[in-house]
């Protein structure tokens, strides 16, 4: 594995990359713009980790690891500046899997360690079973290879429409389980749209996604360019769930639930901050390229989504560098533990995932 720092990166950024790679024997390369994404695809062959500090570059890179097939499993960490929702949400919207502070050495330390360590199978995913059909509505082109490539890595088998006669056409031709448009899809949008693909199929409990840009779509905003790729997958994914035979097939569903937590593992005093990913009743999805092992018991502080501070303790249920059906991104599954856990914060989170998981279901379509 092979580490590009995607320049430009200040001179703290910098001897914290340097000492980094020096530790855990990674070849480092430092490179700005396009000539780091040009070394990254001439190279695909070998796993890589691409390091940035810039938010313009952040989202650079993603754009062309997400709309690239031969790049899906290149990593991508994000130097922030202070722990705070802001920055670390910005990180992970602009399409990051991990952000880091940029003082960290450690962290990032462990980070490049742990994707070292793995093997090459992770970068270029295996076909999967094609068991499913989504069709993908979008005029603009990168939009749809990007959902579509998202889609096709979850395991769905993926159609596409540009046009409203591509829609009718498509719609009748290869009925899908799933339909996903962008919101401004002719000639009345994204709405109307599914409205004419439910009709075409004669199924008007088609579940839908409409991709919003600004979260204006109640419980629908599943895709922010670039960075929410997999919440696209995830909501896809639950929405299938909860439309198939047995309904969810889970003691609760899982709700998005992104902010900003820490969490410490035994005999560690510095916090280890990471994002929640979603929520269910038993526990939380954290997002992160430094997941405890399973059976690990950490604390975890974190907020309720109206800002109520959490403080949690819980057992590390599933530890998992990559996804075998490409829903969910790297991290770990922190189940609750109920019985030696702050009463008064359990309840808390109890509440606010009620209230998230009414809000979703109010706005599903």
């Amino acid at each position: 594995m092979y580490v590009i720092g995607f320049g430009p990166l200040d001179e703290t950024c910098q001897r914290r990359l340097y000492d980094a790679t020096a530790a855990t024997a990674l070849e480092l390369t430092l490179e700005q713009g396009s000539r780091a994404m040009r070394l990254v695809a001439d190279r695909s062959h070998a796993p890589c980790a691409l390091v940035a500090q810039r938010h313009a570059n952040v989202l650079l890179a993603a754009s062309m690891i997400r709309t690239n097939p031969e790049l899906r499993g290149t990593a991508l960490i994000a130097f922030v500046e202070r722990p705070t929702d802001s920055a670390f949400l910005a990180a992970f919207d602009a399409g990051a899997d991990d952000a880091v502070l940029r003082h960290d050495g450690s962290g990032l330390e462990r980070r490049l360690r742990r994707l070292g360590s793995f093997e090459q199978g992770d970068r270029r995913h295996s076909p999967q079973p094609m068991a499913r059909r989504a069709l993908v509505a979008a005029r603009d082109g990168l939009q749809r290879r990007g959902m579509g490539l998202t889609l096709r890595q979850a395991g769905f088998d993926v159609t596409f429409a540009a046009t409203p006669d591509d829609l009718s056409e498509v719609s009748r031709s290869l009925p899908p389980a799933l339909f996903v448009s962008t919101p401004s899809f002719p000639p009345r949008g994204g709405q109307a749209a599914l409205q004419t693909v439910r009709e075409a199929t004669r199924r008007p409990d088609l579940p839908g996604l409409i991709l919003s840009l600004d979260g204006s779509t109640p419980a629908l905003a599943a895709a922010t360019a670039p960075g929410h790729h997999r919440s696209l997958a995830f909501l896809a994914e639950q929405l299938l769930r909860a439309s198939g035979p047995g309904g969810p097939g889970r003691r609760s569903e899982r709700v998005l639930h992104r902010v900003i937590c820490s969490f410490r593992r035994p005999g560690m005093y510095e916090p280890n901050y990471a994002c929640s990913h979603d929520i269910s009743r038993e526990g939380i999805y954290i997002q992160t390229l430094d997941a405890p092992p399973a059976g690990t018991t950490i604390w975890l502080e974190t907020r309720t989504h109206e800002g109520t501070p959490l403080h949690l303790r819980g057992k590390v249920t599933r530890s998992a560098q990559s996804h075998p059906r490409g829903a969910l991104p790297k991290g770990f599954g922190l189940e609750l533990d109920r019985k030696t856990g702050p009463s008064n914060d359990l309840r808390r989170f109890a509440a606010a995932y009620e209230r998230l998981a009414r809000s979703r279901r109010s706005g599903l379509q």
